[in-house]
């Protein structure tokens, strides 16, 4: 019997249909923007060091599990309620990752040699990981018993309209123009200040244009150009734009891009929906707590091992290779998705490197992007779940895209591996025990 998946196909809506869909977009969005706030301001005052969207996306799930039991059909209308935030975010979900690697240059890059070996120890992790995750499941599969059997498969996702860009150009092209006339094209401007306002909202459109570009790019020049890289070449081409016309440094600009400051720079606006990102997980686990159920002890245990691995082999191979303390601290969470990964490092003490720790995340998941179907066909695996989870949990999203271009029927088992990987790692980073382990592993007691 067929386990159904009910994740559906997230078309692009036209931006007059998208327009038109605010009204209900708003209310639910904003909902989980709050929710966010709230829980990190509850979390801050009450000294928890937790992901404090970690702890909501818990509960979420937990609240609606429970509803369902009692009245599905009020937990169906929660979820009906939600839907639009859920696919507003999932159409834009890799722009939000995309301010820390923008950042990069203002985190102090590490030398060639240092960089050298993050990137053999990220290609390396990540075959590691594949293998090692693969081999989990296939383990826990022969102790608990089950079997392999079909789900329902959404279609893929078409690339927005140029409808898109045409509007996100006319924004980018009026923010601009406003900065330079009425602004006075000043840089860096007070917070608050038509200049600022005007500048982060031109920074912005550049953002979504380079995003809306790279998704329009051939698949083949995909494979070579990822559409997050076009999407921060369209960031730093934005912040150089502003750096020319005020005659102000490009590293000065720059740290406007994202000033630490909620909703204020244009990386503040993209960066404050991690959170809200994290607590849309509940959802997808929601409407996939069957086959969760199902297939539990395979995911959980493969993802466990994952998590550990991917955490523990970095910290040993960056300290075999004689990485900094600090530095290797911050690659930890290199196999996680960017919105749980930052808060991993800043567990960590690596929050200094937090743009590091970004680009990490993002360059495994392009390792992941190219090499994945060579990568389980090398190592044998064969029945989706194992290629779906062994991908998910090596290279989080950027991967699991490159997979389920080809194979769409692990898509399920990728979406929750995605999300399980990152939960189980953020929580055992949240452990003293784990963090001082992984601290003496990598050369700084903590």
């Amino acid at each position: 019997m067929a386990v159904k998946a009910s994740a559906s196909p997230i078309a692009w809506p036209t931006p007059k249909e998208a327009a038109q869909s605010y009204a209900t977009l708003i209310a639910p969005l904003a909902l989980l923007v709050v929710a966010d706030r709230q829980l990190v301001t509850l979390f801050v005052k009450a000294g928890i060091k937790f992901p404090s969207a970690l702890a909501g996306m818990a509960v979420i799930f937990t609240g609606l599990c429970t509803l369902a039991a009692v009245d599905q059909g009020k937990a169906d209308r929660i979820v009906d309620f939600f839907r639009p935030a859920l696919d507003f975010i999932e159409r834009w979900l890799s722009l939000f990752y995309v301010p820390s690697l923008v950042m990069l240059p203002l985190a102090g890059l590490p030398s060639f040699l240092e960089t050298t070996k993050i990137l053999g120890i990220l290609v390396a992790g990540f075959f590691l990981s594949v293998g090692i995750t693969g081999k989990a499941v296939l383990a826990a599969r022969s102790v608990m018993g089950t079997e392999y059997a079909p789900t329902d498969i959404p279609e893929s996702r078409p690339a927005p309209g140029m409808g898109y860009i045409q509007v996100w150009g006319g924004v980018t092209a009026a923010a601009f123009a406003l900065f330079v006339v009425v602004g006075g094209a000043q840089m860096p401007a007070a917070r608050g200040s038509f200049a600022q306002l005007s500048s982060s909202l031109f920074l912005l459109g550049s953002t979504v244009l380079g995003y809306l570009g790279g998704l329009k790019l051939p698949a083949d020049i995909k494979k070579v150009l990822h559409p997050i890289l076009v999407t921060s070449l369209g960031a730093l081409l934005g912040n150089l734009a502003l750096s020319v016309v005020s005659g102000a440094p490009f590293l000065g600009v720059l740290g406007s891009y994202k000033m630490g400051l909620a909703f204020t720079g244009a990386g503040d606006v993209l960066m404050g929906m991690l959170g809200s990102v994290i607590l849309s997980f509940a959802f997808q686990m929601y409407a996939r707590r069957g086959l969760i159920l199902r297939h539990a002890g395979e995911m959980i245990g493969a993802c466990l091992a994952s998590a550990l691995f991917g955490m523990f082999s970095t910290a040993a191979l960056g300290r075999l290779l004689g990485l900094k303390p600090s530095l290797v601290l911050a690659l930890v969470p290199r196999s996680i998705t960017v919105a749980l990964a930052l808060p991993i490092g800043d567990m960590l003490g690596a929050s200094a490197y937090s743009a590091i720790t970004a680009s990490s995340v993002v360059l495994t998941g392009l390792v992941g992007a190219n090499f994945i179907l060579q990568a389980v066909d090398a190592f044998g695996f064969k029945d989706p779940i194992t290629r779906g989870i062994a991908c998910a949990s090596a290279s989080h999203g950027l991967g699991t895209a490159a997979l389920v271009s080809k194979e769409r029927d692990a898509l399920p088992y990728c979406a929750i591996a995605y999300g399980l990987t990152g939960i189980l790692a953020a929580t055992l980073a949240s452990m003293p025990p784990i963090q001082v382990a992984l601290a003496a592993l990598a050369g700084a007691p903590m």
